[in-house]
């Protein structure tokens, strides 16, 4: 994939909305902030995602937004405070323009505002997830009576949402990124990636066993101790893989 920066607007959502954090060479926009407002600018769009961190981060409750000059940003913002009243987070309410009897006046606020306090939040899925903890964005569903605990959906997560340990696995929507990298290696189907929201950390009893045929040592559910191994149930008359 390659950047086109001739076509770039620099606005920045690619970054808050990338599930994996793969842009590169691409800043988050700065704006000005005074007394807990966001002072802009307006001119290029902007994401809930981004307005997520603004609130998390730097704990912005308000804009000094014109919604009829900016209806891009309107729109953005009322999605914004239906997820924050979903969360019983404080919505964000809109601030009056700076009222300066002139323009050199207006100009002169916005400068010393951000002299003070121009800001940029830290772009990235993995950052919101690590500030904005209070609901996922996607579910994990593993089905168990498909699952042989082969582990391959743990080792191919690089955001640590699936974990097996030696008595449980445990799924964490909470860091899923949605890449699905764990749906593509399953070798029976047994996971599956929707998008939702939970606030919860799944954790299933599982137990450390020997396979019958190959004796190495593998997880197994409860009640399923004597069953082979996922190599065996590949590979049968015992020529398993080296």
């Amino acid at each position: 994939m390659r950047l086109d920066e001739q076509r770039c607007v620099g606005c920045g959502i690619c970054l808050f909305v990338c599930p994996c954090d793969a842009i590169e060479n691409l800043s988050a926009p700065a704006r000005a902030v005074r007394d807990g407002v966001l002072l802009g600018p307006f001119t290029l769009p902007v994401s809930v995602e981004e307005l997520l961190m603004w609130h998390a981060q730097h704990q912005i409750r308000a804009v000094a937004l014109d919604p009829f000059r900016f209806p891009g940003w309107a729109v953005t913002l009322a999605a914004l405070n239906l997820q924050l009243r979903k969360a019983g987070q404080t919505p964000w309410r809109l601030a009056a323009p700076s009222e300066a009897a002139s323009q050199r006046e207006r100009r002169r606020w916005l400068r010393l505002a951000e002299e003070n306090a121009t800001l940029s939040v830290t772009a990235g899925s993995r950052a919101r997830r690590r500030l904005w903890r209070v609901t996922s964005e996607y579910v994990i569903a593993l089905n168990q009576k498909k699952c042989t605990l082969c582990g391959a959906c743990g080792r191919i997560c690089s955001a640590g949402a699936m974990h097996f340990a030696e008595s449980e696995v445990r799924l964490n929507a909470m860091d899923c990124t949605g890449c699905r990298g764990c749906e593509a290696v399953c070798p029976v189907g047994a996971v599956a990636i929707t998008r939702g929201e939970v606030n919860s950390i799944i954790q299933l009893t599982v137990s450390e066993t020997a396979c019958p045929v190959c004796k190495q040592p593998r997880l197994s559910w409860p009640g399923k101790e004597g069953q082979p191994c996922p190599l065996c149930l590949r590979h049968h008359h015992g020529m398993r893989e080296a």
